[in-house]
């Protein structure tokens, strides 16, 4: 064999093992590209999975948020209906026919079973009611006196005794009664 014979077959040796090694790379890199989009693709889906887990909890979540203010909303329109039917029972205490709140205000005076004190009264109430309601609730023998400092209030009045005071107001009358009766007023309005 020649010395170019032997050229020949080494290069065409080294041409084979080029081949093969590049196709034994080209197998390797096309699973390593297979592997990778495999990969890719898994992460890609559990990314969207995820995406739309958190998606439908931030909806949710939204959703709980707007239904709890829309409930908040809904409760405080109906306390503000109740508060005002509460006004207008005051409203309505306020316009009793003159003799109809003087025998109010003396049930409320027996009520509190003292014989003396002195009554004091909103400015109004003072000058049409007072000597009345004076003459009233002294008729058995109690020793009441009116007051000439007058209050601030819509009606009713306070008894002083000394330096205790009884609120007997108009208000004091509404707010004390409110608790008890708001189930009432709640079934009479929403039900």
């Amino acid at each position: 064999m020649s010395i170019e014979q032997i050229k020949d077959k080494i290069l065409e040796s080294a041409q084979q093992d080029a081949r093969r090694i590049f196709d034994k790379a080209k197998m390797e890199s096309r699973g390593k590209v297979y592997e990778a989009q495999r990969i890719a693709d898994i992460k890609i889906r559990e990314a969207k999975e995820k995406a739309i887990g958190d998606a439908m909890r931030l909806k949710s979540r939204k959703e709980s948020i707007a239904n709890l203010e829309a409930r908040k909303m809904h409760l405080a329109t109906k306390q503000e209906v109740i508060s005002a039917c509460f006004e207008e029972a005051l409203a309505e205490l306020r316009k009793l026919p003159k003799d109809r709140y003087i025998q109010l205000l003396a049930h409320k005076l027996e009520e509190l079973e003292y014989r003396e004190g002195e009554i004091v009264l909103n400015k109004e109430d003072l000058e049409s009611i007072g000597e009345e309601l004076l003459e009233l609730v002294n008729r058995d023998g109690r020793k009441f006196v009116l007051s000439s400092d007058t209050l601030d209030i819509l009606g009713g009045f306070v008894l002083r005794i000394g330096r205790v005071e009884m609120d007997s107001t108009l208000e004091m009358m509404v707010s004390s009664v409110r608790e008890s009766i708001t189930p009432e007023v709640v079934s009479v309005l929403f039900d």
